[in-house]
């Protein structure tokens, strides 16, 4: 289905696509599954719809994303990407934030569970996060917490380059100002070419 869309997606400009594509068709419609379900489990499938993100928009721009340009793309704009977020990278920090965030709730509402000692898919999530990271965020029940990690590592591991413009162009990317066009709002009159 999503691929029906997407199709229409390159009939219209491409920063009125690119807007639409990443604020109204990808990660903004998954949030609440990946916060209620440890979808962090299927990686596979989560890879799978981030490919076809990926390839929507190399179709939409016209532009042949490599591994490590995807890798950066895939970043908040506030860490040199285009906002155009992995949902694979996602899933892990959207499950353990909400797991934490409404543990307080579950003690109240059932405090027979006791939920201060993780459990099942808690469990699970904790430790795919350690193997993958040296800390966690103070503030568990936060999802920008669990995320500024992991994005912080993705970003170390970009600027880790041999090749001194790449770093150059990276630290410059996490100007404020550089991703201004990426948050503009697309031309209202053209818009509606989209709907008709």
């Amino acid at each position: 289905m999503l691929d029906n869309i997407i199709e229409n997606l390159e009939l219209i400009e491409p920063h009125q696509a690119f807007f639409m594509l990443k604020n109204c068709l990808s990660i903004p419609k998954l949030i609440y599954l990946l916060r209620s379900a440890p979808c962090f489990k299927g990686k596979e499938e989560l890879e799978v719809f981030d490919t076809g993100i990926k390839t929507n928009m190399e179709k939409i721009c016209n532009v042949s994303f490599g591994e490590e340009n995807w890798s950066q793309a895939s970043l908040p704009i506030r860490h040199a990407g285009l906002g155009l977020r992995s949902v694979a990278d996602l899933s892990l920090p959207c499950f353990l934030s909400s797991s934490h965030a409404c543990k307080g709730l579950i003690n109240h509402l059932l405090p027979s569970l006791n939920l201060e000692i993780p459990h099942g898919d808690v469990n699970d999530a904790i430790d795919d996060w350690s193997e993958h990271h040296d800390s966690s965020p103070l503030e568990k029940g936060i999802q920008a917490a669990w995320d500024n990690l992991t994005c912080r590592d993705a970003l170390n591991s970009l600027l880790n380059t041999n090749n001194p413009w790449n770093h150059c162009w990276l630290l410059a990317a996490q100007e404020s100002h550089t991703a201004a066009w990426s948050e503009a709002f697309p031309n209202c009159q053209r818009w509606k070419l989209a709907q008709s």
